[in-house]
């Protein structure tokens, strides 16, 4: 930097220089004549008279261009003439109305979701019923049918809550074909879809039913532990949801077979 500085290779620092040698050093007496004062006079007027010209079109550029510049605050754009056919074309463009397929593909999306959030719950139900299975049989301790049941209910309540969300959001209304042996003139891919959400329904109230249970049962152990419910009708109602929790993972895993077994979307 300090090198740059005394070097003279400045542009702006040689120019300041040359001009306060030329322009402000006294001209010798014997050259300040008429002729040299009225050159002088005139190369002022035409300077200061292009300078003048130059800001008339500075102006009216900025005038023209700038929007800000507009008189009375008024933003002043260029306005172009384009021939009109009579109406304006739409800046918005329609969304293309969704086909029976994408109606039917969009249907199969929202019932995957709770079908899918609902298998760890049935699990822990399924290992719940299935240690009183064994343990009817023989084939199990009560001490290992107790170690079952504890371990199934480890986050139950959690897989129950979610599996609520879930099903809450699905549609209740499903815009889709009820019937895929009505749509004989539909493509295969269709009928294709519609078998697999109707499926997907059926799979879907059958985790419903099962998952109802098993929730109750929840309850009922969590009043038995709070001492809200005596033994004795703690086991009879037990032994209540048992037997429908057998029907119903029953019912549950042939719809779910059901599932993967039909068409896709």
């Amino acid at each position: 930097m300090g090198g740059a500085e005394n070097s003279g290779d400045q542009p702006g620092r040689d120019h300041d220089w040359a001009m306060g040698e030329t322009e402000w050093a006294a001209p010798p007496p014997e050259h300040d004549g008429p002729d040299r004062r009225g050159t002088i006079s005139a190369f002022l007027v035409g300077a200061l008279a292009g300078l003048v010209a130059l800001g008339v079109v500075w102006a009216i550029t900025v005038t023209l261009t700038d929007t800000d510049a507009a008189p009375d605050g008024v933003a002043t754009t260029a306005v172009t003439s384009t021939p009109t056919t009579g109406t304006e074309p739409s800046l918005e463009t329609e969304a293309p109305t969704p086909t029976p397929t994408d109606r039917c593909r969009q249907a199969a999306a929202g019932l995957a979701a709770p079908l899918r959030v609902a298998v760890p719950a049935l699990d822990q139900w399924e290992v719940h019923v299935g240690a009183m299975n064994k343990l009817v049989l023989g084939a199990i301790t009560l001490d290992q049918a107790a170690k079952f049941w504890e371990q199934s209910k480890v986050g139950a309540k959690r897989n129950l809550a979610r599996f609520d969300s879930a099903s809450k959001q699905a549609p209740a209304a499903v815009v889709c074909p009820s019937s895929p042996g009505a749509l004989t003139q539909a493509s295969a891919e269709l009928r294709s879809c519609t078998r697999h959400v109707a499926q997907e329904r059926r799979a879907l109230e059958a985790a419903r039913t099962a998952i109802g249970t098993w929730k109750r049962h929840v309850r009922d152990m969590a009043m038995l532990e709070m001492g809200h419910l005596s033994p004795a009708d703690a086991t009879q109602m037990w032994l209540a949801n048992w037997q429908r929790g057998v029907r119903e993972l029953k019912a549950y895993r042939s719809a779910d077979r059901a599932v993967n077994r039909s068409g896709s979307c």
